[in-house]
């Protein structure tokens, strides 16, 4: 019999990407119970998810019901119900990040967050994009059909990261930018920021030379489009979870004097990187944009797997 030290959980979100398959294979073809598997069914109306979701089933993964992406409690509950049974079974955790959303993601973070000492290994696990295999660089699409997301449903805070906001503080945002211009755009109109600090990641940090070169493209674009009194940048990595954290640690942040809030609209991975920091530092506050499309042809392929261990920093969470 398996101690339950020894057990390990898998928490995934299923996707019309090929991609979202990759890590709930390998955790069954390596010996881990399906049934420990948490695949969250955010469902969309494209038929790639319908196929790769039945994919899934069919290793024996449990159907844990659909969850409504468009609304925050339906993510929240989803969130609490797999937190609480996942604490029952083991002590060794593995997320999928890879497909994601990153409402969803921020939550799940967060609710770990308050029992951080629960599990003994909390690990990261991506799979990167191909060369080429973003909608926004692929080569082999025609033009009006290089888009990740289309139109904003809404725009609001993750819970769990609300932030200290005072009425009389000014506000001022930090933008991870990524290829969606629209969302980004939106979120800075919501927030109505005396101080925008907005970049694109670090060239070095890209997952492939295109798509650094798109992140920044958007963010030039909205630093020289969008009017606020005040315009800086942030250096970030794409591709360390650890790096996100450390400049935002070292980045000019006022929170006793004003309400700083942070969309990391770029890789998953500088979203976690973001996430923990804020998890740590409360005062931040969370923003997301929620799309009302996705492009069925969002990524295409499998690029390179990685893992990221985050034990250490999620129990350095103040919550």
């Amino acid at each position: 019999m398996v101690k339950l030290m020894a057990k390990k959980v898998l928490i995934a979100a299923a996707s019309f990407e090929d991609r979202s398959k990759y890590w709930v294979r390998e955790f069954v073809k390596s010996g881990g119970d399906p049934k420990n598997v948490f695949f969250a069914n955010v469902e969309e109306p494209i038929e790639e998810y319908s196929t790769n979701y039945t994919e899934i089933m069919k290793l024996g993964v449990p159907d844990l019901g659909k969850i409504d992406r468009f609304s925050p409690m339906s993510l929240w509950n989803w969130v609490t119900e797999v937190v609480t049974e996942a604490s029952k079974i083991a002590r060794h955790l593995d997320i999928d990040i890879t497909c994601m959303p990153r409402e969803l993601l921020g939550m799940l973070l967060f609710a770990f967050s308050t029992d951080p000492n629960h599990f003994e290994s909390i690990w990261i696990k991506y799979v990167k994009a191909p060369e080429g295999g973003y909608a926004t660089v692929n080569s082999n699409l025609p033009e009006d059909q290089r888009w990740l997301s289309k139109r904003i449903s809404s725009i609001r805070s993750i819970i769990g990261y609300p932030g200290e906001f005072l009425s009389e503080r000014p506000c001022h945002l930090i933008v991870f930018a990524g290829h969606e211009y629209e969302r980004i755009v939106q979120i800075v109109e919501y927030m109505e920021p005396r101080r925008l600090t907005v970049s694109g990641e670090m060239s070095e940090s890209s997952i492939f030379q295109t798509a650094g070169e798109v992140s920044s493209r958007i963010a030039k674009e909205i630093q020289s489009k969008i009017q606020v009194p005040e315009i800086g940048d942030i250096e970030f990595s794409s591709s360390s979870i650890e790096g996100v954290y450390d400049s935002l640690q070292n980045a000019d942040l006022f929170c006793e004097k004003e309400n700083v809030a942070l969309a990391a609209m770029n890789t998953k991975l500088s979203f976690v990187g973001a996430a923990l920091f804020a998890l740590a530092n409360r005062k931040l506050r969370m923003m997301y944009a929620v799309p009302s499309h996705y492009n069925p042809k969002y990524c295409e392929g499998v690029g390179k797997v990685l893992e990221f261990e985050i034990t250490s920093m999620i129990r350095q969470a103040n919550v």
